[in-house]
């Protein structure tokens, strides 16, 4: 897996992981993709992990399908599910406007 590190602060408090199956166009590079999160300027975002690619069977003609992780933490609090659920939506509306990704 390859791993995109936004933070290196250790917090004391648990981290929210969220996996995400995006499907893109075949021309769409990891590194497009994990700008596009990162140009999200999602507050608590710690890392992003491309951790499967799929092309084959069952996906429409020309596009693939990428599956991240992504982890949020804060620093000085545990965040609650509305946050990570906004944060998500930032992301994914970024990537969709951006890239033209959808959610799988």
């Amino acid at each position: 897996p390859y791993t995109t590190l936004f933070r290196s602060a250790i917090a004391k408090f648990p981290s929210v992981e969220r996996d995400f199956a995006l499907l893109a166009d075949k021309s769409v590079t990891n590194a497009q993709i994990i700008d596009c999160i990162k140009s999200s300027n999602v507050k608590n975002m710690e890392s992003v992990e491309l951790f499967d690619v799929y092309t084959g069977i069952n996906l429409p003609v020309g596009k693939k399908s990428m599956a991240y992780r992504i982890k949020f933490t804060a620093l000085d609090r545990t965040l609650s599910v509305e946050d990570v659920e906004k944060y998500s939506a930032k992301i994914l509306r970024n990537l969709k406007e951006k890239l033209d990704i959808e959610i799988r």
